[in-house]
Order: structure tokens, then sequence, then C-alpha cells
């Protein structure tokens, strides 16, 4: 859904919402956060970054899982995370051509899983209802209207309003949240051209993860835990990457898909590599996807595995940030953050953006990163050739971006933020 260019949503303005010192809860709560997603992508992550931080805060969450896929990734991730979970079924997407069977799943699974939620609550008795995906949501919907426990949904992506069931269920959560949380001003103001009002609406941006180097000390070998599927069976195994002198070292991570711009990113690492500059680019991400398959089949063809080279699902994916010199979030949709550019600037890496959504938020042209209106592979190429010439534009970037990184997306100021928003929801 576009954004309203009447819209009354106001973000707080610069160090506004760090105004104070932070204020504890007044007792120790407990959230059931519904979590039914199936991959580990960014959205995913800023959930479990802000619980794992609430959780250290008083807040204990207690999950409600995929029954049936959680085991891939989410569940692996919560156990070392330590975090308790109950399974549920959910079921199908919604979207238009469903058979009379996935019309039985859809409605089964509203069933089973509101049931599960209610069973949950039961025994776990939260104090308020932790939501983060329309779809699960849907899922859970019969067990809103009957539980009485206050509820925050973290909306993290557009509200989607391209069916009937979904503009039904956002008119419906309108009245059912206490509280919404965006990540950024840009699904702010899509929050509120969707019909929620600014006083239910707080901005709060991801917060920049801990420990993830300084961006100028670069390692020259990594131990990678790469995770591989088979059917519906994860297994995972060592490797050891070696950072290669002299050979400029890009990143891209996240979703393996024409929206997000990787063959963009590939693209331009392969007409530079022709040029004869020096770069290799790493991909993380699920090497399953459509596009992954087509790229991979690409630099098979034009031989340039030195140039590129799909990783796949890398568990320890932060520890990429050690041997890369730049980042690339070439997204060509209207992103609505970019978990990924918190954590490069974390890592006092500099990022290639192109200006879109809430990702512009984050990246100050020519200051911490490049911001770029024309969304081509001859403009990120040219963007990283740039920095290819210029080592210490790269350094002076990165070190703007780990400075940004410590003020604007400071573990205090998320804190802050959050804590308030609960005293609201629980007031």
């Amino acid at each position: 859904m576009g954004t309203a260019s009447s819209a009354r949503f106001s973000p707080p303005a610069h160090g506004q919402d760090l105004a104070g010192p932070t204020k504890p809860l007044k007792r120790k709560l407990k959230a059931l956060v519904v979590f039914g997603s199936i991959p580990l992508f960014g959205a995913e992550k800023g959930n479990l970054e802000a619980l794992r931080e609430l959780s250290q805060h008083g807040i204990e969450p207690v999950f409600l899982t995929n029954k049936k896929y959680g085991h891939l990734f989410i569940e692996t991730e919560l156990d070392r995370l330590g975090f308790r979970y109950h399974k549920a079924a959910f079921g199908p997407r919604i979207q238009k051509g469903l058979s009379l069977w996935g019309i039985y799943l859809l409605f089964w699974g509203m069933f089973a899983t509101s049931f599960a939620l209610w069973r949950a609550c039961r025994k776990e008795k939260p104090d308020f209802l932790y939501l983060m995906n329309p779809l699960y949501a849907f899922y859970v919907w019969p067990a809103l209207k009957l539980l009485r426990q206050p509820a925050v949904y973290r909306l993290g992506d557009e509200p989607a309003v391209h069916n009937f069931l979904y503009r039904w269920l956002w008119g419906s959560l309108q009245r059912r949240l206490k509280k919404v949380v965006v990540i950024s001003d840009f699904i702010g103001r899509s929050a509120e051209a969707c019909g929620f009002k600014p006083a239910q609406i707080r901005r709060i941006y991801n917060v920049a993860p801990d420990s993830l180097g300084n961006g100028e000390a670069k390692s020259g070998e990594l131990r990678l835990t790469l995770r591989k599927i088979v059917g519906d069976q994860p297994s995972d195994h060592q490797e050891t990457f070696h950072r290669e002198d002299g050979v400029f070292h890009l990143l891209y991570i996240g979703q393996i898909a024409e929206h997000k711009g990787v063959q963009l990113a590939v693209d331009a690492c392969l007409k530079l590599a022709r040029e004869g500059r020096k770069l290799r680019l790493l991909i993380a991400g699920d090497p399953r996807s459509g596009l992954a398959v087509s790229i991979a089949k690409q630099i098979a063809e034009k031989k340039a595995e030195d140039v590129v080279r799909i990783l796949g699902f890398v568990r320890n994916a932060k520890d990429l940030w050690q041997v890369v010199d730049l980042h690339l979030f070439p997204s060509i949709w209207e992103e609505p953050l970019g978990n990924s550019v918190v954590e490069a600037k974390a890592a006092g890496i500099p990022s290639v953006i192109f200006k879109r959504g809430g990702t512009q938020e984050l990246v100050k042209d020519g200051v911490d990163g490049r911001n770029l209106t024309d969304e081509s592979s001859e403009a990120l190429a040219g963007a990283i050739e740039g920095y290819m010439d210029d080592p210490d534009l790269v350094r002076a970037h990165g070190r703007a971006a780990k400075e940004s990184a410590e003020n604007e997306f400071s573990r205090a100021r998320f804190v802050k933020a959050w804590l308030e928003t609960i005293d609201e929801v629980m007031a």
C-alpha cells in the first residue's frame, strides 16, 4: 500500500526518543509471541533481536512456532537464545486461486492455531501478546477476540491490503492493538495510511548488534557454519573461508530475489572484473531460490567463481563482516528498513544502497555510504569502483557508519523506547 501524502504520523525529532533516563519496568512481565515464520530473514532477526534485548530487561518471551517447519531455522535459533516455545499448525498463505483443500487448510489452521494460542495462554499466563506478521495474526484471530491480554504489533513491512481478507484483518487489528511499533518512518506513514491512529504508532529502529568489529581490522581466515537443507531436514557443516590479499571483498546478505537487486550486484561485479579489477562478491542467502540457481549457472558459464560466490545459509553470518570491505544492498522495491545495513554500520562497513523506502533513512550519501538514485548495475559498479580506488574513503565512511550505529541505533535508545512502549501497552 502506498504512503499517504497527508499522513499525520510524526517521528520523534533527533535525540528526542533518548531524552531522560531509562525507567525500569514496575514488575517482571511475560509475552506470548506469535512467531510462525519458516525462514530466518531480516524481519525475523529484527524481532528476535528486539525480544532478546527485552528479555534482559524484565520481559520473558515465550513463542508460538510453526509445528511443521519451525525446526528448520527458527527453533534452532530459539534454542540457542534459551527461549521456550509451543508449537501450532498455522497454514498456507492467503492468496487468490486457493483450491477447496487450500481453503479447508486455511480455516482449519485458524481454528487449530487459535486453540494452540489459547492453550499456551492458559499455561503461561502472559501479560501481553506480541504479533509481527499479518498471516500469523490471521491464524490466531479467533483467539485474539477471546483473550483479554493487551497486544502490541511490531510492523516490519507495509501493511498488505491486496485482498479483502487482509483488509478485514487490518481493520480488526486497529481496534484490538494497543500499540504498533514500526521500524522506520516510511512504515509509520504506511501504517497511518492503512488506518492506524498516530497515537497508536511508535517508531523504533532496529538495534545495532554488538561486537561486529571496527571495519578496519580484517580477518585472513574465517570458519563458517553452513546449513544445507535436504527435503525438510537441515544439516550443518564447517567450511573455512580465506580472504585473499589484494582482492576487494563485498557482501550481500539476505533473500536472493529479483526485488532485492542481487542480479544487479552480480552484473556490476562481473563488469568490473572484466575491466581487470580484483574483487569478490560474497552472497549469503538461500541457494535454492530460482534467482540463486540462475546466478550459479551464470557464474559457472562465465568461469567467474573467483568473482562471485554464493555461500548459501550461513549460521554465523555476522562473522562475515570481519572479512569484507563494502556492503551492497541494492534493493529495487520499497524496502521497510534493511536489517543488514544496520549490521554493516555496527561493523564499521559502509553500505551502497538504492534510495528506496525506509533504507534511505539509514545511509547519508557521501558520509557513511552511498545512497544511489540510479538503480542500475552501471551506477552500482561506479560506486564500488569509487571505493576500490580510495581506501581512505572506505575507512572514513566505515568510521562514520560505526559512529552512527553507536548513536542513532544504540542499545540504550532502543531499550528506552521499547520499555516506554510496553508501559503504555500495560497501562
